[in-house]
This record gives structure tokens, C-alpha cells and sequence, in this order.
């Protein structure tokens, strides 16, 4: 019987995974499957159950902490529940750029003054 309130949705696509401890630690890792609560990753290592991460995609960042750890072939599978995500970061970062782009001249414009 299935558990999850969401379906999960398969992805198999590498992410970089940061550890968000003192100091942070970046691992290479393989995202699984994803739902909106939660996501199923692959790692090098074991990472213990509470441990605060962030999950870098190509065009989005999500945060969240390990719900569990288990052996998985040669690394461990992680299942971590999600408590906020950053979707289409390529859009904010050009609306971002334009914005700078549209205050520097009135910043130019100051300074002549």
C-alpha cells in the first residue's frame, strides 16, 4: 500500500548536493525521483537522518533535511522531505539583471549631481 500523498515523479538526473553543516559539504548525487514534499536521491556516502541539505538542479534550488538513509549498490539511497523550493532561476536572474540595469543610470545620473 503506498504511504505518500504525492506521487512521486522519476528523474534520474545528476544535482550537486551541499550539506548545510560547519562547514558546508558538496557531494555529487543523482536525484531519484521528486514529489512536491518530497524527494529520493542517490549519494556517495551515508548521511545521517536531521541533516539540513540543499539540492542544486540546472534551474532550480530545493531545501530540505534527510528523512532516512539506506544502503543503495555502491552508495546510499537518502530520502529527504522537502521544506522549500526555487524554481526557474534562469527567469529571476534575468529580471534581476535587468533591474540592475535599469538602476544604473539613475545611479549615474545621481552622481553627476
Amino acid at each position: 500500500m503506498e504511504r505518500r500523498a504525492e506521487t512521486r515523479i522519476p528523474w534520474n538526473c545528476p544535482v550537486r548536493v551541499t550539506l548545510l553543516g560547519s562547514p558546508p559539504e558538496h557531494l555529487d548525487a543523482v536525484l531519484l525521483n521528486v514529489s512536491g514534499r518530497g524527494a529520493r536521491l542517490r549519494v556517495p556516502r551515508r548521511i545521517e537522518c536531521d541533516t539540513a541539505l540543499r539540492i542544486d538542479l540546472d534551474n532550480a534550488m530545493l531545501l530540505g533535511e534527510v528523512c532516512y538513509c539506506a544502503t543503495d549498490g555502491d552508495g546510499y539511497g537518502i530520502g529527504v522531505q522537502l521544506e522549500h523550493s526555487l524554481l526557474n532561476l534562469a527567469e529571476v536572474t534575468r529580471r534581476r539583471e535587468h533591474l540592475l540595469e535599469e538602476a544604473e543610470p539613475a545611479s549615474r545620473a545621481s552622481r553627476r549631481d
